[in-house]
């Protein structure tokens, strides 16, 4: 009831009846608009996922709901895992969004999944993966470098399919050894050394590297000889040998035939030495 009084006034004042008024309509409004949304029911039980969290009982209209795979199954392609409450107060979604499968593959210590498998997130039942040999590794022949997902939601077993990568034993030489033991086993970065049997020299590197590939570096020293004692080296007008014993001596310790020390002496001393 709006009553105008003596002052010429309204009661209550006409703003506020206005705000009054336009209020009790929004109420009115959202509330059938609540009632025209609706509410759904508990959200839905899948034998293949689960959701992510807790919900309660009823969810407005518009509500989505995300659902995870639940082991032994894998998201199928093209379909999405979240469930909306529709206007019709029902739930929606895609028909069996997640499917059997398997999850991420097997990581094996020898082997990384091939490039093409590397960004894949899908994989379902028959599916198989092929993986490539680690560096260090080599592939067995004979054996096949994949697995399969199984009906049973996981992978089938992977076999040993690289072997470590070793280099066969160092190869012999004449006259000579390396300090490789019977039966050692060579991985890529292994070195043996060589020298030669009293009385020879070695010729090349004396160390040999088990290179990544398998194989070892080459060339392969060899020993020259044999050498007699003393060793007598001619020297040239105005030179004459010294410490000839010094190296008779690191020749047979070493087996590697040193540079001769000598020096430059004076006419004098080259013809007392027997020089001409």
């Amino acid at each position: 009831i709006v009553t105008c009084e003596a002052n010429s006034t309204w009661t209550p004042p006409l703003l506020l009846l206005l705000l009054e008024t336009l209020w009790t309509l929004f109420c009115s409004y959202l509330c059938l608009c609540l009632q025209l949304l609706g509410y759904c029911g508990p959200p839905p039980n899948f034998a293949f996922a689960e959701l992510t969290g807790a919900v309660s009982s009823q969810s407005l209209a518009g509500t989505e709901l995300t659902y995870k795979c639940k082991a032994g199954y894998t998201a199928a392609s093209g379909k999405s895992s979240v469930v909306t409450c529709l206007m019709s107060t029902t739930w929606f979604a895609d028909s069996e969004f997640c499917i059997r499968g398997c999850g991420a593959p097997t990581r094996l210590l020898f082997a990384e999944l091939s490039e093409e498998y590397k960004n894949e997130i899908d994989f379902p039942v028959g599916k198989t993966v092929t993986y490539t040999c680690r560096p260090g590794y080599a592939k067995h022949p004979g054996m096949s470098p994949t697995i399969t997902c199984l009906d049973s939601g996981v992978w089938s077993e992977a076999l040993e399919f690289c072997k470590t990568l070793a280099c066969p034993p160092p190869p012999d030489i004449a006259n000579g050894k390396h300090g490789g033991q019977p039966g050692e086993a060579f991985s890529p970065g292994a070195s043996v050394n060589y020298h030669c049997d009293p009385g020879y020299a070695l010729v090349g590197e004396a160390r040999l590297n088990c290179t990544a590939s398998g194989a070892w570096s080459l060339p392969v020293p060899r020993c020259e000889g044999p050498y007699a004692f003393p060793v007598l080296l001619p020297c040239t007008n105005l030179w004459t040998l010294l410490s000839l014993n010094s190296l008779g001596a690191s020749l047979e310790a070493h087996g590697t035939l040193l540079s001769p020390s000598v020096k430059r002496v004076s006419e004098n001393e080259a013809v007392a030495a027997g020089f001409s």
